[in-house]
């Protein structure tokens, strides 16, 4: 009777533990996922905020486009983009044209793909219009 009792803590501790490592994944998938459209509208805020999400918007598009592969799907992908048009805008500051190059942002059966840019302020600020 005494093991019936220990097998039965030792599997409701199990039971816990897998709960709060359930928890903590779905925290930190929902920690790594681009806002969805309703959050977009918070993190708008700023102009600089709306030209960094404009422009990640269309370098989405654009990495579509140049690889053929759904790229907003994908995560890393993802933060890459995000990551490379915060530092284009910021660029796009003090030059008046700057080159995005994200190699190998994604892969297919046929391998890597590439994703370069040429972006200006002029077509920053057609980005945001649209």
């Amino acid at each position: 009777m005494g093991y019936v009792t220990i097998f039965a803590i030792i599997a409701f501790a199990v039971l816990i533990a897998g709960g709060f490592y359930a928890a903590y994944v779905r925290r930190q998938r929902l920690a790594e996922a681009p806002p969805a459209e309703d959050d977009r509208r918070a993190v708008t805020g700023s102009p600089v905020a709306r030209e960094v999400r404009a422009v990640t918007d269309w370098l989405l598009a654009v990495a579509f486009e140049q690889t053929g592969c759904a790229v907003s799907k994908d995560m890393v992908a993802c933060r890459r983009i995000r990551e490379a048009a915060e530092i284009a805008v910021r660029d796009l500051e003090t030059q008046v044209e700057v080159q995005v190059s994200l190699p190998a942002l994604t892969q297919d059966a046929t391998g890597p793909k590439d994703l370069e840019v040429r972006l200006t302020r002029e077509s920053i600020a057609q980005i945001v219009e649209t």
